[in-house]
């Protein structure tokens, strides 16, 4: 469904659970998902995160962690769901 190039990957010095990034991706398929913001309680400390998801029980089992707290979900649809598509 996503995409990317090994070009496009940015060393990561905090390697050590096999996380990798990347400069940007190419989602394959046209269809609506969620960009979920969300903070994690990590031993006591607060990280802020983002995630693309593609279904409502994904965002269902985040909403279920104690340890998670949702800031935003936005959907995102294409231009044929949202009647913005030019062609």
């Amino acid at each position: 469904m996503i995409e990317t190039y090994q070009q496009a990957e940015i060393p990561f010095i905090f390697d050590a659970d096999g996380t990798r990034l990347w400069s940007y991706a190419h989602m394959n398929l046209m269809i609506p998902w969620f960009f979920v913001h969300y903070e994690n309680n990590v031993e006591g400390q607060i990280v802020r995160c983002q995630i693309m998801l593609f279904n409502v029980d994904q965002i269902k089992q985040l909403v279920l962690d104690p340890k998670i707290s949702i800031k935003a979900i936005y959907l995102v649809s294409p231009g044929y769901v949202n009647q913005t598509d030019a062609f």
